[in-house]
């Protein structure tokens, strides 16, 4: 007897239905509305703690975001190489025309960029020199 139940068979075949919820979740479950309109109200009158619980699971968390920024134009950075832009990005950073943490990003946007670039570009070669053979 190897210890294992049949694909699709049950190690308990008595047991509880799938689906079927045990006492304590049937009455959470029906108690459910009455407590949340309950914490709503008692935030609206004023308690803090309350207010807290609502708005940590009702509303979702507001992230940073930043204002875009025009370094340079496009035509500047098409003509520009990937050194040029990175400078560009570090002068905009030490100047304040761009927070430190999105110098940071763009110079990482940079760097996977590039290294992109050099793998299709190390692909062509690749391609031409065996077309050579």
């Amino acid at each position: 007897m190897t210890g294992r139940f049949k694909a699709g068979q049950s190690g308990n075949p008595a047991g509880r239905p799938k689906g079927a919820l045990s006492p304590a979740m049937k009455l959470i479950k029906q108690a459910s509305p009455a407590v949340l309109q309950q914490v709503i109200a008692q935030a609206i009158d004023g308690d803090m703690q309350a207010a807290a619980l609502v708005l940590a699971r009702g509303v979702p968390t507001l992230k940073a975001t930043q204002e875009p920024v025009e370094l340079i134009t496009a035509a500047e950075f098409e003509q520009m190489t990937t050194p040029e832009r990175a400078e560009a990005i570090l002068a905009a950073a030490v100047s304040g025309r761009v927070a430190p943490d999105v110098a940071q990003q763009l110079i990482t946007s940079l760097t996977a960029v590039a290294g992109v670039t050099e793998w299709a570009e190390l692909a062509q070669r690749v391609e031409e020199l065996e077309a050579l053979k």
